[in-house]
């Protein structure tokens, strides 16, 4: 939303986390009009906020066990059930849950499909600059004059020979319905996974300097190099850099002279002021040259680069036409 003061709703039935919406406020300087539902009636209050005019973002409370007894009851306490009302009284909206759970287990999978983003309270704050990003990204979906599928690619801002390769692994209800006024959620969704979560079209930092042949600690040596490459497309986080994968490589042969037939990990170790302590190895035996990034096992949610012959498919991950094969240490 450009030239005008994003505005947000919070709906929590528990009123310390008024300061967290106040947190929200001065880092992003959007305006959070905090609800306190502590023994209020849903019935009372959901009929008036729903009919006042759309903000850009709504926070609502996952658990809402602090109701009006009268009000309360299975499908009122659930905040997925609330955002399913926002949904479609204000479709241009995302909505964010927030919960209390320790453990993504304990949440219900289908409720939570019910928020465009779920976010642990503990963890809140590391996702507070995420939101007026979200709220904008909705916003340039909706002002778009003709959505199609060409149209919402575009907004990724991709190098020319990428577009036709995400068009072809797009969804079929994106390809089919891009008008839908649930456009913003459905693209949301996917962008959030697999596009921006899975190695493939977009590389975070780690799975970069892997490519590159680098220790994750030496890319600031040649990052500038590769600003180009960066993703800068719609709900890009600052805080959360991607780069593309072919314009990575584009620039690594460019800047080495490469005439083919090196990879990139080798040509990467030739880049201007890079030493042999700046070489990446592999996690697993200590030798040069890791190609791929992998899990250390099945349960855990440490990566490190690897020797491909070191590692396995890991089994909670299909393999994706045009993404990375995610994989753990053998």
């Amino acid at each position: 939303m450009t030239g005008a003061k994003l505005k947000f709703l919070w709906l929590d039935d528990n009123p310390h986390r008024q300061k967290l919406a106040g947190d929200v406020e001065v880092a992003t300087g959007v305006e959070v009009s905090f609800c306190n539902l502590k023994n209020e009636n849903l019935t009372t209050v959901l009929p008036e906020l729903l009919h006042s005019k759309p903000r850009q973002l709504v926070v609502i409370d996952h658990i809402l066990d602090k109701l009006n007894n009268k009000s309360q009851n299975r499908i009122t306490s659930r905040g997925s059930t609330v955002a399913e009302l926002f949904r479609e009284h204000w479709p241009w909206c995302p909505v964010v849950g927030i919960t209390a759970a320790e453990k993504w287990k304990d949440v219900d999978q289908r409720e939570s499909a019910m928020y465009d983003e779920l976010y642990r309270s503990d963890k809140f704050g590391d996702f507070i600059e995420d939101l007026p990003i979200l709220a904008n990204g909705f916003a340039r979906i909706k002002r778009m004059r003709r959505r199609s599928a060409t149209s919402l690619i575009g907004l990724l801002d991709p190098p020319e020979d990428e577009a036709d390769r995400i068009l072809n692994v797009l969804p079929d209800e994106l390809l089919m319905n891009p008008d839908d006024p649930s456009v913003a959620t459905r693209f949301y969704a996917w962008l959030r996974d697999p596009f921006f979560n899975r190695p493939g079209f977009l590389y975070e930092r780690l799975w970069t300097t892997t490519l590159l042949g680098l220790r994750e600690e030496s890319f600031e040596k040649v990052e500038h190099l590769f600003e180009p490459a960066k993703y800068a497309g719609v709900f890009a986080c600052p805080s959360r850099e991607r780069w593309w994968a072919t314009s990575l490589r584009s620039i690594l042969r460019k800047e080495t002279n490469d005439r083919g037939g090196e990879m990139p990990w080798e040509l990467g170790r030739k880049l201007k002021g890079i030493k042999e302590e700046d070489f990446s190895r592999c996690y697993r035996s200590g030798e040069s040259f890791p190609e791929t990034v992998a899990y250390l096992d099945e349960s855990s949610e440490k990566r490190y680069p690897m020797r491909l012959k070191h590692t396995a498919p890991h089994p909670k991950y299909q393999d994706l036409l045009f993404f990375e094969q995610i994989r753990m240490m053998a």
